[in-house]
């Protein structure tokens, strides 16, 4: 997705922290510092992954260069990844799914729908098959869901 610069990374020690990302990627422009980085929990455990987000495509180079970089005895793996391989890993507290939206919906009828309630920027995905054509399904990522 344009203007969406994120990594996924593997093989973090499971006890590792936002601010060790941040050291391991020193150097690179994490969007929010710490708030960039998602750490993977599955049933409130970490899974050792991760997700950054960059400010930008230089940026998002410069952190997928890494690859293999050790942090601490682990070496670390860097991917280049999308925000919705994010969204679907990592529970965002604004995020919401929708489901049933008709097959030929587009992100402008998303966004009508929700006129009300600001949407963040990047923040709407319509899922395809893998035919191109949309399931029905998509997450769209609120500024704040207050008052909504």
């Amino acid at each position: 997705m344009e203007g969406c610069f994120i990594a996924k990374i593997r093989g973090l020690p499971w006890g590792t922290k936002e601010e060790e990302v941040l050291r391991f990627f020193e150097g690179c422009n994490i969007v929010g510092g710490e708030e960039g980085v998602h750490l993977e929990t599955y049933m409130d455990k970490p899974t050792g992954n991760s997700f950054v987000e960059f400010e930008n495509e230089e940026e998002l180079n410069k952190g997928v260069s890494r690859h293999k970089n050790y942090l601490g005895k682990r070496y670390i793996e860097v991917f280049r990844s999308t925000r919705e391989d994010m969204i679907l890993r990592i529970p965002i507290e604004t995020c919401v799914r929708v489901r049933g939206l008709h097959f030929h919906s587009t992100e402008n009828d998303v966004v009508e729908f929700f006129k009300n309630i600001p949407i963040a920027p990047n923040g709407k995905i319509l899922q395809k098959n893998p035919d191109g054509r949309s399931n029905g399904i998509g997450f769209i990522d609120f500024m704040n869901l207050k008052g909504s």
